[in-house]
Order: structure tokens, then sequence, then C-alpha cells
């Protein structure tokens, strides 16, 4: 069975009388797009009856409204998340084909839709929140709660900088100051400080 997926779009020239734009047909779910909205990542997942596969897809939402396909990367296994800053997109795949789980964070060049770097995410599970503050965050989960942090300084390259445990889910993460500030509802605000 296959799905079709749409992109919404609302105009905001005047803020107080929105204006609900015609549907883009996108292929997967909108990851995030540029400032001026005219280009796009999405994340697909596709099950050919034996493996799951992912792609991250770039577009470009041209004059008529239509999207145009620029390029896909193939990923390995289920997601569990995809972020967007500047040049790059990061998402965490999780493949079982290998008879046991396998958690994968890759980073992928927006201009080439090159995958630029695979490395496994070693102890639990993980989900793709933010990228934000040259950080990225992944809340991990079963045995280890918490949040795994790694710095974009190459951001074709994110590096592991530390494991902040968390007592629940951080339903955001905002960053100031060299804080990440974890909204995480019953359980307050929980503050995890960043490394330069």
């Amino acid at each position: 069975m296959e799905g079709r997926y749409y992109l919404d779009r609302i105009d905001l020239a005047d803020p107080a009388s929105p204006v609900l734009l015609p549907k883009v047909n996108v292929p997967g779910v909108l990851v995030a797009a540029s400032e001026d909205g005219r280009d796009l990542t999405t994340l697909e997942t596709e099950w050919n009856g034996e493996r799951v596969a992912s792609y991250l897809h770039g577009l470009t939402l041209r004059a008529d409204g239509r999207a145009e396909l620029r390029g896909s990367a193939a990923l390995a296994g289920y997601p569990s998340g995809a972020a967007r800053a500047g040049g790059f997109a990061w998402a965490i795949t999780t493949d079982w084909s290998g008879g046991a789980a396998v958690t994968e964070l890759a980073a992928v060049e927006l201009g080439t839709m090159q995958v630029r770097s695979r490395q496994a995410v070693e102890g639990s599970w993980a989900w793709l929140r933010k990228a934000a503050g040259g950080k990225l965050f992944l809340q991990a989960g079963w045995n280890e709660q918490g949040l795994l942090v790694y710095g974009l300084a190459d951001p074709a390259r994110p590096t592991f900088e530390r494991f902040a445990r968390t007592q629940g889910w951080a339903q955001d993460i905002v960053v100031g100051g060299g804080v990440a500030y974890l909204p995480s509802g019953p359980y307050g605000v929980p503050m995890v400080e960043l490394a330069p």
C-alpha cells in the first residue's frame, strides 16, 4: 500500500488574516524548510516486504506551487527523527535486518543530498529531537533515559559530547547562554550545561 503526502502552506503576509494556500504533493513528511520556504527537506519510509529503508529528500518549491525533487539520501532502517540546520540534515534510523537492532546517526549535506557520515548510537534507542545552538540533541530511551548531546563544529561529522540523565521525555529543547533547557512536563525544566 502506498500513500501520498501533502504539504500545507499558510501565507502570513497579513498575520491578522492568514491564507491557506493550495496543498503541495511531496514525498514523505516535512522535516524543515529554509527561512524563505523554497528549500524543503522531507523524510520518507518504505517497506519492501523484507526491509525498511528511509530517505531524506531535498526539494525546491517552484513558483507554480509544485515541489521539484533535487535528490535523495538513502538510509537503512526505520527513522526516529530528523533535524536540519544550515546546509545539513541529520537523521536517526534503526535497522533490524541483521538480527540485532543497530541505531545509526547519519549526516546529510543538503546541497548534494550525499550522506557525509554514519555513526552508531550505542546503548539504547534514540530519537533525534533538535538541532540548536551548534548542537544536536537526541533523546535516549529504555535503560538509559536521558539526552545525548553532539557538537556540530563539523556538521558532516557530529561529535558526541555528553549524556545527561533525565526523568522523563523532554518536550522541547531551548538553547541559550551555553545551557540547554528541557521543558519536561511534570518534571519541570531541567538544565544541561553545554560545552563551548
